[in-house]
């Protein structure tokens, strides 16, 4: 399981815990928030200093439909084109200053990989059209949205693991075949 996955898992936990414990925890409740705030803070902070540098890598390497790599967009038209295509296609709202959005980069990778042939998986990046995101209603990020011949069949706003996103896409596949 990648380190991200890792992170992203217990990050899950502890916000579950701080939501759902009972009241006579709210010391701990209140000191899980605190933790949480803090790393993501520090994981935008990450996310903030890496952007120049992977917007550089972005513009050299392009990927194709077919690579195993998700398809990069960043502006509506082209979006539109990749969803209107047909098929199922996952999208990943997401932002280059976006810590989440930071920590779930490996993981959409991996499902771009494990579904190549079968899906096609699109990061929208919205750092500098935020046009994009409203077009689409997307208030949160990182958002995955599922298509299936340009419908909308689930949307789900919050950073997720490998695991999560392969349930996510399963699930969408049966959907699709079952309709």
């Amino acid at each position: 399981m990648p380190i991200s996955d890792t992170i992203t898992q217990q990050l899950n936990s502890l916000e579950d815990f701080a939501k759902n414990a009972p009241n006579y925890y709210f010391p701990i409740k209140l000191l899980a928030r605190l933790a949480l705030f803090i790393v993501m803070i520090l994981s935008t902070y990450v996310a903030v200093f890496k952007w120049p540098f992977s917007a550089l890598y972005k513009r050299v390497n392009k990927s194709s439909p077919h690579s195993g790599k998700p398809i990069e967009v960043n502006t509506e038209a082209a979006l539109k084109q990749a969803i209107d295509a047909g098929g199922i296609v996952m999208v990943d709202f997401s932002a280059q200053w976006c810590g989440p959005c930071l920590l779930m980069e490996p993981a959409i990778d991996a499902v771009a990989q494990i579904y190549k042939g079968k899906i096609r998986v699109v990061k929208a990046d919205v750092s500098l059209n935020t046009a994009l995101a409203q077009a689409y209603g997307v208030r949160g990020f990182p958002t995955i949205m599922m298509f299936n011949d340009a419908k909308e069949l689930s949307r789900k706003s919050a950073a997720m693991t490998q695991r999560q996103l392969t349930t996510l896409v399963n699930d969408t596949i049966h959907a699709a075949s079952i309709v």
